[in-house]
């Protein structure tokens, strides 16, 4: 009988290989572990970074807000509340024949700060008949012209519809205050998957470095908001021009 044929020495070969067969799966479970913690903690790693970003979205949402009580509060302190103090100064001095006018301008100027708070029948409205209805209150401060392409049905949810009808509302503000502009061309687009909005006037224009107001951060902040791209492009003397681009399949 040859040597390696000794039932010793095959029960040493076979322990032997039982070592290392054993020594082999120690191994592999030791890296199937160390992939496995090394996922969870990626994982941890991607829920932080999201929860951070949620985070950042709420903030941003309650200093928009915020900003929007401010000035609101400003409209009817400035706005509401000083013509309701020169009604009260007419009647005090009996100037009765002005008071009727100063009325309808106080009712004007509620009803225009109640629009801009959430407009009627906002949840029932599409959003192409919510820039239609805003539009037709500035008639009176520009000249408009307001086009329209729908190739979808696009049902948007309130927060969606919300945060969209306020970039357009921080724009048309944005050029009430500044741009001293007579003339508006509105356009909104709505296919399948995009949604374009488009404003120009032609208004006074600013320097492009020159964009870091208020008004353009809280633009910037619901575009964010929306997943959205937006750009504005302006001159000096030549206007400018604003446009917002969606995919709303991403909502």
């Amino acid at each position: 009988m040859a040597e390696w044929q000794k039932p010793e020495i095959i029960a040493i070969w076979i322990w032997v290989v039982i070592f290392f067969f054993l020594i082999l799966v120690m191994v592999n479970v030791i890296l199937v572990r160390n992939y496995v913690k090394q996922i969870q903690k990626q994982e941890r790693k991607n829920a932080d970074l999201k929860l951070e970003a949620q985070k950042q979205l709420l903030q941003r949402s309650i200093d928009i807000q915020e900003e929007e009580r401010n000035r609101i509060a400003g409209d009817l302190h400035d706005n509401l509340v000083s013509q309701l103090n020169i009604l009260r100064l007419l009647y005090i001095n009996g100037q009765h024949d002005s008071i009727k006018e100063k009325i309808v301008s106080a009712m004007q100027t509620a009803r225009r700060i109640s629009h801009d708070l959430t407009p009627p029948f906002f949840e029932m409205m599409e959003l192409q008949d919510l820039l239609e209805e805003q539009i037709a209150d500035l008639k009176s401060e520009f000249e408009i012209n307001y086009y329209t392409q729908i190739f979808y049905d696009l049902k948007l949810e309130k927060t969606h519809k919300l945060q969209l009808f306020r970039v357009f509302q921080e724009v048309i503000n944005n050029i009430i205050k500044h741009a001293k502009a007579t003339h508006l061309e509105i356009y909104l687009r709505i296919t399948e998957t995009n949604l374009q909005l488009k404003i120009e006037d032609n208004g006074v224009g600013f320097q492009q470095e020159s964009t870091g107001g208020i008004g353009l951060k809280n633009i910037n902040s619901r575009v964010e908001l929306l997943n959205g791209k937006s750009k504005m492009k302006s001159e000096l003397n030549k206007g400018t021009i604003f446009i917002l681009n969606i995919n709303h399949e991403t909502f």
